[in-house]
């Protein structure tokens, strides 16, 4: 028997049999188990290389690219399971103190400035559990926002905000302006911009849609980046800001919006005489000549997403799941991210970005591509799988302005609609503003941003004053458990986390690193060992060490049994 069998054997002499790999294996898969229960995610950490110091290294680590979504398991009931990196985040931001996300902004912006303030009676593995949690809420945060393009680091963000409010995201396709529903049910449209380059807005008819049914609000939460540096080296802060969209304050925020947009919330001369003779039941589709009705941002973006995956599916060497290809719709966010697409122009006049009318900019396609991670080589712009990939998507465009261009260009519909007369913008809203919530509803469903499926904006200013520009409709313009917009500020960079670390190390104890050190010597040590055919003593010596050390400190970790 050589040193390495004698000396584990003598460790576990409680076991009669000679000890096999198996049974070795077994040994080590019990005490991640044990590790598991007192650091969710720990095992993960064994994947990260290199030393083990006190640095941001040692914080459990997130794969951002498998966040989004949910595993394509469902249980018997038919429910959605979350894949393993996604259910350990939330298992993480589950611990952040807070029941909504301002609570839990406010916690985290307390834990950045003074650490985690804990009874002093609190376990090692719950005081562990809990300000790894922070941590890991902060470094994940970081990893989006370094190391991912403006397009997909909003499909990141969206899963990683989603995994924070116990919600979901919502597939492209859907009919909705929502890029996520929280736990408690709230439409969230998220925005995550430089702050120099806000734009809050998209489809109004989207928008409209989601008014007129339950819950009949929208919530927009716009996150503006103020960071400096590049890459790995950017640093700043983060400031969110939150508001819903309601019946109540649509009129009159979006009537003091950009000038293209505040035209949106005009309404028909003809319908508002005919509710004022008290004929509710007036529409003006119906009165409308036959035509093919411009189709809304979201129903062309379905059209586009369909259209996608049957070229996928026809093209030759371009095979991709459907967790990649939904990856890649959303990153193009065909709905609502306009530098997707080349403006259109009708004689003297730009018309500016139309669905259904724009073509795709190919420049852009390439870099919604590499930012869904579909190509490694950010660089290799002529990658044949890249080039097919492109192709693609383009291609999917062009089947849908195929189809509408001529239509929309000759229908009689769009000829009435230009003829139509529309009150002024004051007087609309004062007339809308003056309705019953079910008038309001069919009011926007008559308004000129509805019928002709134009876009509204809002830029950081109308963000900063929206208070300002809701007027007397502030009512439910805001949570809760909100006065202001704003609802925190979250510092990012590598230089920040490293200062929470250094702040709490102490509190956390060095056990918790000293596992994970050991963990991955036990592994590096088996693995020689074995390879070298079970005759390097000074690799068993090694993994002997490494597993009783944790042994020892795994214990220190685990609860106290009662």
């Amino acid at each position: 028997m050589d040193i390495f069998e004698k000396a584990i054997n003598e460790h576990f002499e409680r076991d009669k049999n000679k000890l096999s790999f198996t049974k070795l294996v077994e040994i080590v898969e019990s005490e991640l188990k044990v590790l598991e229960s007192v650091i969710p995610g720990a095992k993960d950490m064994l994947t990260e290389a290199g030393p083990q110091t006190i640095t941001v290294d040692v914080i459990p680590s997130i794969p951002v690219s498998e966040l989004g979504w949910s595993d394509v398991r469902t249980t018997d009931k038919g429910a959605q399971v979350d894949g393993p990196q996604r259910q350990a985040l939330i298992d993480y931001l589950n611990n952040i103190k807070g029941s909504t996300l301002q609570e839990k902004l406010s916690s985290l912006n307390q834990f950045y400035s003074e650490g985690l303030k804990l009874p002093g009676n609190t376990s090692p593995a719950t005081k562990v559990s809990k300000i790894l949690s922070y941590l890991v809420f902060y470094k994940t945060l970081t990893s989006i926002i370094q190391n991912f393009n403006a397009s997909s680091a909003g499909f990141s963000f969206e899963s990683f905000l989603g995994a924070m409010l116990n919600g979901k995201q919502v597939p492209t396709g859907e009919g909705t302006i929502a890029d996520l529903i929280a736990g408690n049910g709230t439409p969230i449209s998220l925005k995550l911009y430089s702050e120099a380059s806000v734009e809050v807005g998209g489809s109004f008819t989207d928008l409209v849609g989601d008014l007129t049914r339950d819950p009949r609000y929208m919530q927009y939460i716009v996150c503006m980046k103020d960071l400096e540096g590049r890459g790995l080296d950017q640093q700043g802060a983060i400031s969110w800001y939150r508001f819903n969209f309601t019946l109540d304050n649509v009129a009159n925020i979006i009537s003091q919006s950009k000038d293209e947009s505040s035209r949106c919330i005009q309404l028909p001369a003809s319908w508002m005489e005919a509710i004022q003779a008290g004929n509710s039941d007036y529409d003006v589709e119906s009165v409308l000549p036959s035509g093919d009705k411009a189709p809304s941002a979201e129903e062309v973006e379905t059209m586009f997403v369909d259209n996608v995956n049957t070229l996928i599916s026809k093209t030759k060497g371009v095979d991709l799941s459907a967790q990649e290809i939904e990856n890649l719709v959303s990153t193009i966010d065909f709905a609502n991210k306009d530098e997707m697409f080349l403006t259109v122009k009708r004689g003297d006049r730009n018309l500016g970005v139309v669905r259904g009318l724009s073509a795709m900019a190919k420049s852009s396609i390439t870099r919604a591509v590499f930012g869904a991670g579909l190509v490694p080589d950010a660089k290799n712009t002529k990658d044949p799988f890249l080039i097919a990939l492109v192709n693609i998507v383009h291609a999917a465009n062009e089947v849908i302005r195929k189809e509408f261009t001529a239509k929309r260009i000759k229908s009689k519909r769009t000829s009435a609609l230009k003829e139509m007369k529309w009150a002024s913008i004051e007087d609309s809203v004062s007339f809308y503003n003056n309705l019953s919530p079910e008038q309001k509803m069919a009011a926007l469903r008559n308004s000129q941003g509805f019928l002709k499926t134009y876009q509204f904006s809002l830029n950081r200013g109308h963000v900063y004053h929206i208070q300002k520009f809701a007027g007397d409709k502030t009512s439910n313009l805001f949570d809760e458990d909100q006065s202001d917009v704003k609802i925190g500020v979250t510092k990012v960079g590598q230089k920040y986390i490293q200062e929470m670390l250094d702040r709490v190390v102490s509190e956390i104890n060095d056990s918790v690193f000293v596992i994970v050190e050991n963990l991955k010597v036990l592994t590096s040590s088996l693995n020689s060992y074995f390879a070298g055919g079970l005759k390097k003593d000074r690799d068993a010596v090694t993994a002997i060490k490494a597993s009783n050390t944790i042994e020892g400190k795994t214990e220190e970790l685990r609860p106290d049994e009662k």
